[in-house]
């Protein structure tokens, strides 16, 4: 059941278009890529950014509090991340793509997702031991439709590029599996059912795929594809170390994602078609949650 809700005290301005991106970026047009993920190698989590071979590392945030999620909005050239401060008031921020601040209020929207080339974002609500997922465009919280309505856990929502869809995980009936929304009809469908457990989720540039990661039989997790051109699911990884964090990048050619090898806690790239795999972050910390960005 869809149901519009109003969220008082509640809004989102945001300022971030000092360069304004093309609302529909196609991959082949995309020249430079740049990876997002978080480190403690500060004395807590911050944010930076490193090109694909890891030799361009900046630290975005300097907060005495923690931030991590970043997530790259290319309509308007920004980064928005969760961060909770030195007192334990979560929110979500904004920046620009060299780290500066970019106004930005909420009142806190956990679960926070936004599609890389529109303004619709999703978030989740918890009330009485449920969560539920809540879409709205950016800046208009009041206009939220809820998508999900029940008693389980509805969670990491993840949209397509273009905001047309989202993907996510439930454990309505029973255990975890994978739904889809589509915001034109409003309809939800669910996408698998079988034994495995569903956890990361992560699109293609066009929405035709989506990547998500497993775990069947033991704590560790794989990669897998599903296609909705013909319902299909493909297993990109088969590995001894547990792959989580999935980020597939705006070009197409890679998927990005944290593992722990050898007690080092790591970003890896995965070359989709050659099945190249590199390590990008250094092993001296913990590196984790990587997302992709547009530019240097």
């Amino acid at each position: 059941m869809i149901r519009t809700i109003a969220i008082l005290g509640s809004f989102l301005f945001l300022a971030c278009q000092e360069k304004p991106a093309a609302e529909n970026i196609k991959p082949e047009d995309i020249k430079t890529i740049s990876l997002l993920y978080i480190s403690n190698k500060s004395d807590n989590f911050d944010i930076y950014k490193n090109t694909t071979d890891g030799q361009q590392e900046k630290r975005l945030t300097l907060s005495p509090g923690f931030d991590w999620y970043p997530q790259y909005n290319a309509k308007r050239n920004c980064i928005f991340y969760n961060s909770q401060d030195s007192l334990g008031v979560f929110r979500v921020n904004a920046m620009s793509t060299d780290g500066s601040d970019v106004p930005v209020k909420t009142d806190g929207l956990p679960g926070f997702d936004v599609s890389l080339n529109s303004d619709w974002i999703a978030y989740t609500r918890k009330s009485r031991g449920a969560s539920n997922i809540v879409i709205a465009p950016l800046g208009k919280l009041k206009d939220s439709i809820r998508i999900s309505n029940g008693s389980a856990y509805n969670g990491r929502p993840k949209w397509t590029a273009s905001g047309d869809k989202l993907a996510y995980v439930s454990d309505r009936d029973g255990s975890n599996e994978i739904y889809l929304y589509d915001r034109a009809s409003g309809q939800t469908s669910r996408l698998t059912q079988n034994d495995g457990r569903e956890k990361y989720l992560s699109w293609n540039p066009d929405g035709s795929k989506l990547a998500f990661t497993m775990s069947t039989g033991s704590s560790l997790n794989d990669i897998y594809i599903y296609n909705l051109n013909n319902s299909q699911i493909t297993q990109l990884t088969d590995s001894s170390v547990n792959e989580a964090e999935i980020s597939w990048s705006p070009d197409g050619k890679y998927m990005a994602y944290h593992t722990k090898r050898l007690q080092a806690d790591d970003i890896y790239t995965l070359e989709i078609t050659t099945g190249i795999i590199r390590k990008v972050t250094d092993s001296k910390s913990y590196h984790g949650e990587p997302m992709w960005m547009i530019g240097n």
